[in-house]
């Protein structure tokens, strides 16, 4: 999106350009999965694969993940399954980032 809107904005495009007109009907509204905290458990949805920075983005919100008590060292169990099928499964160590 923010590729599309400075060219949009630079005026290299327009919006025309940017792709054809969709009626309402044509679009899609994706459901918003809600998290869900339990004992010692915060389940939530991935909403963005930043594959070429290696980052992940989930809905879960800093103060949902803090409900845990997590200390920095601490390790947490991280099960990611897409399409109810298994893809990712390991231990994963809360440490400081530059965030």
């Amino acid at each position: 999106y923010a590729y599309t809107g400075a060219k949009l904005a630079s005026g290299h495009i327009t919006f025309e350009e940017v792709g054809p007109e969709l009626s309402v009907e044509q679009i899609v509204e994706l459901p918003v999965v809600a998290t869900i905290i339990e004992d010692h458990l915060v389940k939530g949805a991935i909403d963005i694969l930043d594959v070429r920075f290696g980052s992940l983005w989930t809905s879960i919100t800093r103060e949902e993940f803090y409900k845990l008590e997590p200390e920095f060292g601490d390790r947490f169990g991280v099960t990611i399954y897409h399409a109810d099928m298994l893809v990712y499964q390991n231990q994963v160590v809360y440490g400081k980032s530059f965030a």
